[in-house]
């Protein structure tokens, strides 16, 4: 804690500055002495002697907070010595006279200076509630659910953003939730002063309603992550990994479902204009009983794309399972995987388990909601690969990594 900046969640951490050198800390952020809402906070840090030594803080919030509020802040920082760096987040604005009552906006803040001042925000994707005029009786009568936002700067400096846009909420939708969405993409050629208009680069199945049993928290959100590689013979090519259920779910909220998900890749060599054709990571599930979930790109520096998600087996083993309201015959059995392509995403390697110990995510005890975070992480550094996942074996949420060798550069 610096200056009374309290972190609270959400964690991303990178690396670049001026020096390339320098970690950046962004997450979640409010006040200790009054738990007042501070937005979101970066801290910036060195090694010294073996010990990484956090040394200043700054802090932003949405313009209108506190009727707006900032969630699921991600940050990326140029590895070329610009100092650019830049933190996407979700703003639940007020609508409808109501307080944080969006769905969700995607914004962006900004720095040139290597962290030691951040401008915004910039609107990427403004909020979808419509009418949204307090004086329409109908008004946020129809929203649509935008989170998870995650960003990748190019080569040559480009600002590319990836989200999830959907699921749709309506009361004339059954259960009041649509079961579709999309990823969307925008990108800026300007150093993140303007972007291009969203466009859905796939439509998904989305598994807000479709959580493995064992997770503690009866929706899920769909993150899609991005990566561009910025040296190698595919020099600019940016990827965006995903996932969607195999089938749409509508079933309550409080019911175990355990239709199967698949996670998915595509590539873009023209700055998000046009896509390959999905690929999936994995091969094909059955309709129920494996989850494929929460996929991490990064890219090597001679060009190698690394993968890691989690799949889940929702399998009966004998005993229930009761997490978020959700109780059945079912637990979650999870594991962590990788996945390389050394073509530049054109071919995939078989997965590869990660995780030497599978963990039941149903036994394992946690008293916080989510039990076992809203994401996992990886990064790339020579041909090595570093993943970090939450991992139960030892019968509570700990944190794990691996050093991973690849390939080769």
């Amino acid at each position: 804690m610096i200056n009374h900046a309290f972190t609270r969640g959400d964690p991303w951490l990178d690396l670049g500055g001026f020096d390339n050198a320098t970690f950046y800390y962004a997450n979640l952020s409010v006040d200790d002495r009054d738990a007042s809402n501070l937005g979101v906070s970066v801290h910036r840090g060195h090694f010294a002697s073996g010990v990484l030594n956090w040394e200043d803080i700054q802090v932003f919030n949405a313009l209108n907070a506190p009727n707006d509020l900032y969630d699921k802040e991600a940050i990326a920082t140029a590895k070329d010595g610009s100092g650019a760096g830049y933190v996407t987040v979700t703003n639940f604005i007020e609508v409808c006279g109501f307080p944080q009552a969006g769905a969700g906006q995607i914004e962006l803040w900004r720095t040139h200076d290597a962290g030691a001042s951040w401008q915004g925000p910039v609107v990427v994707s403004p909020d979808q509630t419509s009418p949204n005029d307090s004086t329409n009786p109908d008004c946020g009568s129809t929203q649509i659910l935008q989170q998870s936002s995650s960003s990748a700067i190019g080569p040559n400096g480009e600002v590319y953003v990836v989200w999830q846009f959907g699921p749709t909420f309506n009361a004339g939708l059954p259960g009041g939730l649509s079961t579709n969405a999309d990823i969307e993409f925008a990108s800026s050629l300007d150093g993140g002063l303007t972007f291009s208009t969203p466009a859905s680069i796939a439509g998904i199945n989305s598994m807000r309603r479709n959580a493995p049993v064992g997770y503690n928290r009866a929706r899920i959100n769909d993150h899609p992550r991005i990566a561009v590689a910025t040296s190698g013979k595919n020099k600019g090519r940016i990827y965006v990994v995903y996932y969607s259920a195999v089938a749409p779910v509508s079933v309550p909220s409080n019911t175990q479902s355990l239709t199967s998900s698949q996670v998915f890749v595509k590539f873009s060599d023209d700055q998000g204009q046009t896509w390959s054709s999905e690929t999936p990571l994995a091969p094909t599930p059955p309709p129920t009983g494996v989850k494929r979930w929460w996929p991490a790109v990064s890219v090597e520096p001679g060009g190698n794309v690394d993968v890691v998600y989690y799949e889940s087996q929702e399998t009966s083993i004998g005993t229930s399972c009761n997490r978020g309201r959700r109780q059945g015959p079912a637990v979650s059995l999870v594991d962590t995987f990788w996945v390389q392509s050394t073509d530049g995403g054109t071919t995939l390697a078989s997965p590869t388990k990660v995780s030497t110990a599978t963990s039941n995510w149903c036994t394992t005890v946690s008293n916080i909601v989510p039990n076992f975070g809203d994401y996992i992480g990886s990064f790339s550094g020579g041909n090595h690969l570093f993943p970090a996942w939450a991992d139960g074996r030892n019968g509570v949420p700990d944190v794990f990594t691996a050093a991973i060798l690849g390939s080769g550069k």
